[in-house]
């Protein structure tokens, strides 16, 4: 493992346990860990580097979940051992199997999403049972910076976040970068609640407040006594948690200076066969704003773009997401319109609504019925 482990950035005074124990801040960093052997490790570098305030002490819970195909969970232990004595390190188990997702986007998240509500929750009666101050959620795919924990202990809020976009690392037209903070948007969603959209534009330092994050956030123990809990939504798990914290009478924050990236690994959600040419890293990836579902924003790496025209690339990934069942076509597989910005490396493409089919006419049954014999007449002989 990482020469980086145990980290001098460690004070030796905060050994676990420690005579102090009482007076100190105890704050639970944890997170529900599964697929991500290929980032784990830098993702411990960073805990590892963390900087503990005076007076704080940091202790670590991972719940392993779901088949280990990348040895995730021997990491973890190792990452335990060679930590002894500076910063104490669980891991977990959990006893339920992850859902055997489907393709279907749509389907995907109504499956996973309750699943990963009942990991946090687990994450949240942890915190409670074992007398932490806080809770400090951080995903495992995310790259803390040294000074994280100081930031947001530093806010002195009841639920604080760090701000971070999805791959971070790969350039982005400017107009698709959105973070993990989103506000109520002036329209109601199509499901009758709130409808939230993405906070453009974010300073470069200093407080929001914000209706939604996650991903990672510092929790105070009394928004957790008080009962917010996650649970399941279509944009994710996170959300009822942040209607809730709000719903309690409690704010949520984000600091616009503290930025993570978030490092997703391989970008599954669609890869085409059409470019198996292209390293597994971005062939392409889809984004819906949830505002305007005839839209696709088509993030596209270089290599991808060289001798295609726009509207080539257009007919093969609809013939792609047709062939994989994603659910973000919705039935709609005409192009109405596209704009391919080939300096931002995107694809806009407005999708046809759908032609309404005329509703098939069941066949009537026709009543049979034996003719009568005409008048006067008697079969085979003629009347008299």
């Amino acid at each position: 493992m990482h020469p980086a482990w145990p980290s001098p950035a460690m004070d030796a005074g905060n050994a676990w346990p420690s005579p102090a124990m009482a007076a100190r801040k105890r704050i639970l960093l944890a997170a529900p860990v599964r697929d991500r052997g290929w980032i784990l490790p830098a993702y411990l570098d960073r805990v590892a580097a963390l900087t503990i305030p005076a007076g704080v002490e940091l202790d670590c819970y991972f719940l392993p979940n779901g088949p280990d195909p990348q040895g995730c969970e021997a990491m973890l232990e190792r990452f335990r051992d060679l930590m002894a004595g500076r910063l104490h390190v669980e891991v977990g188990s959990w006893p339920e199997e992850p859902p055997v997702t489907s393709t279907r986007e749509a389907q995907n998240r109504t499956q996973i999403y309750p699943y990963l509500a009942r990991l946090r929750n687990a994450l949240v009666e942890k915190a409670l049972a074992g007398g932490y101050d806080y809770l400090f959620s951080v995903d495992c795919d995310l790259m803390l910076p040294e000074d994280a924990l100081v930031r947001l202990l530093a806010a002195e809020k009841d639920v604080v976040a760090a701000t971070l976009c999805n791959d971070e690392f790969w350039s982005l037209p400017k107009r698709l970068r959105v973070h993990n903070v989103m506000r109520r948007a002036p329209f109601p969603a199509t499901s009758g609640g709130p409808a939230y959209e993405h906070i453009r534009g974010l300073p470069d330092e200093g407080l929001l407040e914000v209706d939604i994050t996650g991903a990672c956030f510092l929790i105070r123990r009394s928004v957790l006594e008080a009962g917010a809990r996650f649970g399941d939504h279509p944009f994710g798990e996170d959300v009822p948690f942040c209607e809730q914290v709000q719903a309690l009478g409690f704010k949520l924050f984000a600091d616009a200076g503290l930025r993570l990236d978030h490092i997703m690994g391989q970008h599954t959600w669609v890869t085409p066969g059409l470019l198996q040419a292209v390293p597994k890293a971005v062939p392409f990836f889809v984004q819906i704003p949830s505002a305007d579902k005839r839209r696709m924003d088509v993030l596209l790496s270089r290599p991808a773009m060289q001798g295609v025209t726009g509207r080539v690339m257009v007919r093969l990934i609809l013939e792609q997401l047709q062939r994989e069942g994603h659910g973000v076509l919705d039935g709609m597989t005409a192009v109405e319109s596209y704009e391919w910005d080939q300096g931002g490396e995107t694809l806009f493409v407005r999708l046809e609504e759908p032609t309404p089919q005329p509703a098939a006419i069941a066949p009537q049954p026709i009543e049979q019925t034996r003719p009568n014999p005409r008048r006067g007449m008697v079969a085979g002989q003629r009347h008299r």
